[in-house]
């Protein structure tokens, strides 16, 4: 009895990886576009899950299945597919509050643009659907997939060089008329005309208009000299001056000219490209432009 026990387990074993072994070598059976097709084989079935014609969607059947099923709930089928593609995030809109006002929608990538550039930091408030209320972007950072690293901000450029006010100054210029009072003389009306070159240099000449108890009385002036130019920030420099001053009577008169050394030192500022303004007095000079 034990021996024919032991033939027919033999048996059975055998007939039970028989029918494994042949069911292995059984085809499998495909849906493609409404069409059965097969059977394939392992070698057949790779090919086909490498070019896309079989997904995990593909209705499959093989013999013992009692009706067909999706590729990817057969297990001697799923083992074939290709690996899923990682999920997409889905678009998501992103409402910022800034300043106090809320902009958006923006997409991922612009926000996290305007963060590298530093206009958009953690601390900014965000929300999107779904949020309760507004929150840092810096605690919603991981799940919007957006980098709040500060980036080191770049140095920054270097100061401008020194205003050229020499160059500035080069050209003619013409005093706009001031009322200043003159000893012997009263209130009197001054004008001037300056040239500066790049060199350097000036030349001015200018009248002192009065009144005496003959009538109109004009007395004649003129500089000339050098000048340097020192900026002192904020539109303005100092302007330095070293030469003579001649005082000229009037025509007739029988006093000689005065001529007397000159250095003076006044803060002139730009009102703009072609008006000069002396801090001290008030004065306004023009550029004669023609």
């Amino acid at each position: 009895m034990r021996l024919l026990n032991v033939v027919r387990a033999v048996f059975l074993l055998f007939f039970m990886v028989a029918g494994a072994s042949i069911a292995a070598a059984q085809g499998i059976y495909v849906v493609d576009n409404g069409a059965k097709n097969g059977p394939f084989e392992r070698a057949e079935l790779e090919e086909r899950a490498a070019d896309g014609r079989l997904t995990g969607d593909t209705l499959v059947w093989m013999e013992g299945m009692p009706d067909w099923a999706p590729a990817k709930e057969v297990p001697e089928v799923a083992a074939l597919l290709a690996p899923p593609e990682p999920e997409v995030p889905t678009a998501v809109q992103i409402y910022l509050l800034e300043d106090g006002s809320r902009t958006g929608p923006h997409d991922r990538q612009t926000v996290q643009e305007r963060v590298d550039r530093g206009t958009v930091t953690g601390k900014t408030l965000v929300w999107t659907e779904g949020m309760t209320g507004w929150e840092p972007l810096e605690k919603e950072a991981e799940r919007l997939q957006i980098t709040v690293t500060a980036k080191p901000a770049p140095p920054p450029p270097p100061p401008p060089p020194p205003n050229d006010w020499v160059g500035f100054l080069a050209g003619t210029w013409d005093m706009e008329p001031v009322q200043a009072p003159l000893e012997g003389v009263g209130m009197a009306t001054l004008t001037g005309v300056t040239i500066f070159d790049r060199r350097g240099a000036f030349t001015m000449t200018g009248e002192i208009i009065g009144s005496s108890a003959y009538g109109p009385v004009t007395f004649y002036r003129s500089m000339e000299g050098t000048f340097k130019a020192q900026d002192v920030g904020d539109g303005k420099f100092k302007l330095s001056v070293d030469g003579t001053m001649t005082l000229s009577p009037p025509a007739g008169a029988t006093i000689a000219p005065q001529v007397e050394p000159m250095k003076n030192t006044v803060i002139l500022e730009a009102v703009d490209d072609n008006t000069l303004r002396n801090v001290q007095s008030g004065e306004v000079s023009r550029r004669r432009l023609r």
